[in-house]
């Protein structure tokens, strides 16, 4: 079974890591079918292998990709390293975009400043990763500089990879203490570790949704001990990463009541004030501002909802003014998500099953949805019995093909969300049955 596994597994990350060229979509299908099929054949056969082979073997994997210094799926790091060098060189990365910052006098010039400039995608924006990416970053700079070797933007992101291994290798070791404390099999951690999706994204492409996994891993082992206002802590870590786990806070009033869901969130929302508290500014309100008309009213990507209601609504009044379809969808989002804080707890549907519930309509209702997004109910599924998440963090992989094409593919899309609704519905089905 093991040789089985990790034959295809092993082939299909090493193309990934060492040899993909996203611009070839014949590439892509063939590793991504690999590292499918090696783990679809864990799943399968998952009792087979005890957990510290699985954290060994997702080591493994995850280790290939620091023999090579790009990423390959994506150019995001190059503005990770960008916000680095500013935070590591005392700039507050939400003053100005990068064109302005170069148009600025500065005493100091940052290593391979021309060269990081030219491959930006984003050379005209400001700076959207919150305050707790900018810390884990720059740390891969300054790790770099009392190394030595930290002077090229090939070591930077290898610094930055290191760093990941790191951060990854702890949260699985957390969420296999999660799991022993709630009285689950402890092989289920490779829903995680073993996820061709959370490797690929956290490794390969070095995406910063791996911090937010890391400190709600901690809070949850906190929770899981009884340690409920310690846990508001990394929780607030958590939120000054990414804002999205604030649609949490919610679903803690069902679990706790009134008085202890509100400490909590006071605590939390607290602490990630304080995060944010050094980067406060002149312009930052402004620039968060323009971020979120950007990510809700000009910017679409990998839709399924906002898609058809735009195209319809376009055919039937003949408008063309659509911008105002993304924040409605957006609060839409945010009133189911309340509804399901709200509901009561039944056999096989508790928090967790409404926080992925609440998650999937939140995705649905995106008018970008990336990838990694899928991260977040999958960590969430280790714990719960809704399996779903593990199909459509295959699934949703299939979006990039829309890179190789250079536009959206409507075939790609009702390939990829058709599979992601029928393995819904399987799900819903099987669940039913048991």
């Amino acid at each position: 079974m093991i040789s089985v596994f990790l034959l295809f597994s092993l082939f299909g990350f090493a193309g990934f890591a060492l040899s993909l060229d996203k611009q070839d979509p014949w590439q892509f299908i063939l590793f991504y079918t690999s590292v499918c099929a090696g783990f679809a054949y864990w799943w399968f056969n998952r009792s087979l292998l005890s957990w510290p082979t699985i954290l060994i073997i997702a080591i493994l994997f995850r280790g290939l990709f620091l023999f090579d210094s790009n990423c390959r799926l994506s150019d995001d790091v190059y503005r990770y390293l960008w916000d680095a060098e500013q935070v590591a060189y005392g700039q507050n990365p939400y003053e100005y975009t990068p064109t302005e910052w170069l148009a600025q006098p500065h005493d100091s010039q940052l290593p391979e400043q021309d060269s990081l400039y030219s491959l930006l995608n984003s050379k005209d924006s400001y700076s959207i990763y919150a305050p707790v990416c900018q810390l884990m970053w720059s740390n891969s700079v300054w790790w770099a500089e009392i190394s030595g070797f930290g002077k090229t933007i090939q070591s930077r992101i290898f610094f930055l990879k290191v760093f990941y291994l790191l951060i990854e290798i702890i949260t699985m070791l957390l969420i296999v203490r999660i799991l022993i404390k709630r009285g689950q099999a402890a092989q289920l951690a490779g829903i995680y570790a073993l996820n061709p999706l959370v490797i690929v994204e956290f490794m390969g492409n070095l995406h910063p949704d791996v911090f937010v996994i890391l400190f709600l891993s901690v809070s949850v082992l906190l929770v899981t001990s009884q340690r409920f206002m310690t846990a508001a802590i990394p929780f607030g870590f958590a939120i000054a990463t990414k804002i999205l786990p604030i649609i949490f806070l919610p679903f803690l009033i069902r679990k706790w009541g009134w008085k202890k869901a509100i400490l909590f969130s006071l605590i939390a929302l607290g602490v990630g004030a304080l995060i944010f508290l050094p980067f406060i500014s002149h312009k930052l309100t402004e620039n968060i501002a323009a971020n979120l008309e950007l990510y809700y009213v000009r910017l679409e990507f990998n839709a399924s909802i906002l898609y058809l209601v735009r195209n319809g609504y376009t055919y039937f009044t003949g408008s063309a003014e659509t911008a105002f379809i993304g924040p409605m969808l957006a609060m839409l989002s945010g009133l189911i998500i309340l509804y399901y804080a709200s509901r009561k707890y039944s056999e096989g549907k508790g928090m967790i099953y409404f926080m992925i519930t609440g998650l999937a309509f939140y995705s649905l209702l995106s008018s970008t949805v990336h990838p990694w997004h899928l991260t977040l109910p999958l960590f969430f599924a280790v714990f719960s019995t809704v399996r779903w998440p593990l199909f459509a963090s295959l699934f949703v992989m299939l979006s990039y093909l829309l890179y190789s094409q250079g536009m959206e593919n409507k075939w790609v899309l009702i390939t990829e969300y058709g599979l992601i609704i029928v393995s819904y519905v399987i799900d819903r089905l099987l669940k039913a049955k048991r």
